[in-house]
């Protein structure tokens, strides 16, 4: 491989140098300093008159429009420290319900607290934060609301939101989200009779009746299960020991069908008016999980409700 010599290389490096224009900008490989052109003129230097007073207008009212955002941001925080918490949570709310009604993704529901470290979304206007209880702001209740299809600056996707239900019912008013926009979660199972007719309608239930009905319920149940084991018991003995015929049969006398019991009857326990039982009033009485399903008694106002809906619905047919 051939080699240059040292002279070569310099009549190579001045080669190269001629070529350059002389105002490129190009230095020296020896001179580190960065050349300065002679008409070099700063920015401002550049500007006309008329185009310096249009910079300055400019910046001015980005200035003032600043100011004024900031004067805008202090007097809103200082009306709404005003507040009351309440009423803060309720003017979130109202934000937070418009979202719902026009997101068809946002659904609300109510569901057990399962690990009861989720914290609520109501954040400092919490009821329990505002309390300063030991668990501040975290969901330790039995029951929490969840929000699903909420959005998240912090993930930039769909999620999921928890309140207490007590703060969410103060925002948003669970009753006027029922049924498109506040269900039931139905992981947990069925519910109790409670929670269900609070459910079905909106609020307006008569608790006490209902209450009454549960301890009719209660006795009915134990007699009901007394009755099951005495012919359970009778049954097993015809058909497993007893070696006579029919006419000759020493058995006792069958007991009594625990069928034949009447069950207890639900009735007239709806309500009328703007205002309805409170959720959480629900929640807190000792019977909420009472009577899971609806085969242990006689519900005539559902009865009658789903006779108007037939006749409803045959009215509009013809």
């Amino acid at each position: 491989m051939y080699k240059m010599k040292p002279l070569e290389h310099e009549e190579a490096r001045k080669r190269d140098r001629s070529r350059t224009p002389p105002d490129s900008g190009s230095q020296d490989a020896s001179d580190s300093r960065p050349r300065k052109r002679g008409n070099q003129r700063s920015l401002f230097e550049n500007l006309s008159k008329e185009d310096w007073e249009s910079k300055r207008r400019d910046w001015e009212s980005e200035k003032r429009e600043m100011e004024a955002s900031t004067k805008k941001f202090e007097v809103e925080w200082e009306r709404r420290r005003g507040l009351q918490h309440w009423e803060r949570l309720k003017e979130d709310g109202a934000k937070l319900r418009q979202k719902i009604e026009s997101d068809p993704v946002m659904i609300a529901y109510l569901e057990i607290s399962r690990s009861k470290q989720a914290s609520c979304r109501a954040e400092e206007d919490c009821f329990y934060s505002q309390a300063e209880g030991g668990c501040g702001a975290l969901i330790q209740d039995v029951y929490r609301i969840r929000l699903d299809g909420a959005n998240d600056f912090r993930f930039w996707r769909r999620t999921k939101h928890y309140y207490h239900v007590e703060c969410f019912d103060c925002m948003v008013g669970l009753q006027d989200l029922i049924p498109a926009k506040f269900k039931l979660d139905q992981q947990r199972g069925d519910w109790g009779l409670m929670v269900r007719k609070w459910y079905d309608h909106k609020g307006h239930i008569d608790l006490d009746k209902i209450t009454a009905c549960i301890e009719q319920h209660k006795v009915y149940k134990k007699k009901y299960d007394e009755l099951r084991g005495h012919l359970n018991s009778w049954y097993e003995r015809h058909l497993f020991i007893c070696d006579s015929g029919p006419a000759g049969c020493n058995c006792p006398p069958k007991p009594e069908e625990p069928d034949s019991l009447e069950r207890p009857v639900l009735e007239d326990y709806t309500t009328t008016g703007s205002d309805g039982i409170a959720l959480l009033d629900i929640l807190k009485h000792p019977d909420v999980e009472e009577v899971y399903t609806d085969r242990w008694l006689t519900d005539r106002e559902h009865v009658k409700h789903m006779q108007s809906n037939r006749e409803a619905q045959s009215n509009s047919s013809s």
